[in-house]
């Protein structure tokens, strides 16, 4: 088997190059369309009299000694991102596995950032079997079939579609509320985002949206999950990261760049030119290359991606 040497970090940006009818909002514009899916949203801020302008994280700082509205915006969040479960035939996703190939994707491990599981669901339709980095998953019911390659995929702010299990059924707001300085350790249980239908007050293991990405239900699982990414990134020697913004202050994301950093790393980026620049200042050297691939993860990026992986491959 070849070594696991590829590693593909997607963020919002890579989710939001999708089909119009199915991408998720990017972060800044995350509280619109809160409002307008999910009343209880509205709720909250008036609860709280604190009204979530553009920056998400910003907004969870203020209410996160308010055990009611911080559980409530967690579960609120869950729910949003469980709507996005629809990979069209022309989504970016698909047009990525098909420019890594059968043959690479030996060689590949997947992070990502997001909440959504589109690039995953497209993973699981071209044959792939994932591996979540966790061996505290009460059940799998993503990978049923049990019949393909396995592709490690590790999501270390967890996912809207990794549901918190309270005794013998899901976990809701009303039987945990807390704060973020408390942790409830339950089981979890990865479901299909495909097939399932949700209860609005479901709560999911997700991370706070917030740069210390803390974690108050399932710390456990996210914390193998986010060991398991540490220790792909130490052992990949080459990165193609779409969609993440240039953010050093985050409190785990830099641990991923720099666990991979060593002598003979190539960074391909797809994302703006700002975030470009901010990667390339931080990483590049005589012995680091930088590349940028492109600003939007749409077509014309895509034989670029394709060039800068043959060339590492």
């Amino acid at each position: 088997m070849a070594d696991k040497d590829l590693l593909v970090l997607v963020g919002a940006g890579a989710s939001f190059g999708q089909h119009d009818k199915f991408k998720p909002p990017l972060g800044a514009r995350l509280a619109e369309h809160l409002r307008r899916k999910d009343s209880r949203f509205s709720a909250i801020e008036n609860f709280t009299k604190v009204k979530c302008g553009e920056d998400f994280e910003e907004w969870i700082s203020k209410i996160e000694n308010c055990p009611e509205a911080f559980t409530g915006s967690v579960a609120v969040v869950s729910h949003f991102f469980r709507q996005f479960k629809q990979v069209h035939k022309r989504s970016r996703y698909y047009d990525l596995i098909s420019i890594i190939g059968a043959k690479n994707m030996q060689r590949a491990s997947f992070v990502s950032l997001n909440y959504e599981s589109l690039l995953e669901i497209a993973l699981r339709r071209n044959g792939y079997v994932l591996d979540w980095g966790s061996c505290s998953i009460k059940g799998d019911r993503f990978n049923s079939s049990k019949v393909g390659e396995k592709v490690p995929f590790y999501k270390p702010h967890g996912s809207a579609h990794f549901i918190a299990l309270l005794g013998s059924g899901p976990a809701t707001p009303q039987a945990t509320t807390l704060d973020l300085t408390s942790q409830i350790h339950m089981e979890t249980d990865v479901v299909d985002p495909t097939s399932m239908v949700f209860h609005e007050n479901v709560l999911s293991v997700i991370s706070a949206y917030e740069a210390e990405k803390r974690n108050p239900f399932n710390n456990r699982f996210v914390d193998e999950i986010r060991e398991s990414t540490l220790k792909t990134a130490k052992s990949s020697k080459t990165l193609l990261v779409i969609g993440v913004r240039y953010i050093p202050t985050d409190a785990f994301l830099p641990k991923v760049f720099g666990s991979a950093f060593k002598p003979g790393l190539q960074i391909g980026y797809v994302g703006s030119l700002t975030d470009f620049e901010g990667y390339k200042a931080e990483f590049e050297s005589e012995d680091v290359l930088v590349s940028h691939l492109g600003e939007y993860f749409d077509g014309s990026c895509l034989q670029r991606i394709e060039e800068f992986l043959e060339c590492r491959m």
